[in-house]
């Protein structure tokens, strides 16, 4: 924040560049008691909210951080979720440590349980779908890392997103639009993949991308859905579903989203005889790679005609 504290004649003396930092402090400190956050997690909050909203340049406390203080408390009461895991989950993870704890990035994935090198963050390019060693490391280590695998339906999936929303590259951008859809399904107890199906139900590629990439809209506007309306409905979509009695997949069929199978799975035995005669096509002979017989031939054919 750019303050310092001076001795003037022999009492201290708060130096501060403006009068807005002198705000920023007490309105941190009021936060603070209200919410008996520590005060290093409440100032991260404050920093990823204010980085996710549509105002540039500006570490402000308006409408935006009350709304992600709502949200938060309401997911921290009917799920498990730290104020640090969601101030990552709408901005970026944290890379400075306090005291001797380790930075969030370093606990998820810089274990050293799991690996003895460290996922850097060089800025690379990140071939997500390369062969070679290096990218290959990387992909194995945000797999172990955030408990997901390797397959089309989990990293895959993810990939596929962040290909779509991001230039992938390994820096802390890409690395914490990981775990926030990793963190984000495991959250609401779903699948990779049902979790982008139930964004895209509620708000189509729209939603996909808030998952990908957060946003905050502008403070004072209630419009476009962003990122804190997105969890909201995830949230109700998902009890919605357990009072009902209901599934994602069973909606999705209903409103005819997905393909119906055919009952008692006819069509999975229907299908390879279908398969089979398609391909037997490409074998027939046209009528043309026969010789035409003479009238004669034909009188003598139907005479060896069995009847």
């Amino acid at each position: 924040m750019g303050i310092d504290i001076k001795d003037k004649d022999t009492a201290p003396v708060i130096d501060f560049v403006n009068v807005e930092q002198l705000d920023r402090l007490q309105r941190i400190i009021r936060l603070q008691r209200w919410t008996n956050i520590p005060y290093t997690e409440i100032k991260t909050f404050v920093h990823c909210v204010a980085s996710a909203g549509a105002e540039v340049n500006t570490f402000t406390i308006n409408d935006n951080t009350l709304r992600a203080l709502g949200v938060y408390r309401y997911l921290s009461q009917r799920y498990t979720v730290s104020v640090e895991e969601f101030s990552a989950m709408v901005h970026h993870l944290s890379v400075h440590r306090v005291g001797q704890a380790p930075a969030l990035y370093d606990r998820v994935y810089n274990s050293d349980r799991l690996f003895n090198d460290a996922l850097t963050l060089d800025g690379s390019l990140f071939k997500l779908d390369a062969r070679d060693d290096s990218d290959l490391i990387a992909v194995h280590k945000v797999c172990a890392s955030l408990g997901v695998l390797n397959t089309p339906t989990s990293f895959g999936a993810m990939s596929q997103r962040i290909q779509q929303y991001l230039t992938p590259k390994k820096d802390l951008a890409t690395f914490s639009s990981f775990y926030r859809q990793a963190r984000l399904a495991r959250l609401f107890g779903l699948s990779v993949l049902d979790m982008y199906q139930l964004a895209e139900l509620l708000g189509g590629t729209d939603y996909i991308k808030q998952l990908v990439s957060p946003s905050l809209r502008a403070s004072g506007s209630n419009a476009p859905a962003d990122f804190l309306d997105v969890l909201m409905q995830m949230d109700w979509a998902v009890q919605w579903f357990s009072d009902a009695g209901t599934s994602l997949q069973t909606v999705r069929r209903q409103l005819l989203l997905d393909a119906v199978e055919a009952e008692n799975g006819a069509h999975a035995y229907l299908q390879p005889f279908i398969e089979h005669l398609s391909a037997l096509e490409t074998y027939a002979l046209p009528d043309e790679s026969f010789p035409t017989l003479s009238q004669g031939e034909e009188e003598e054919l139907k005479k060896t005609e069995i009847h």
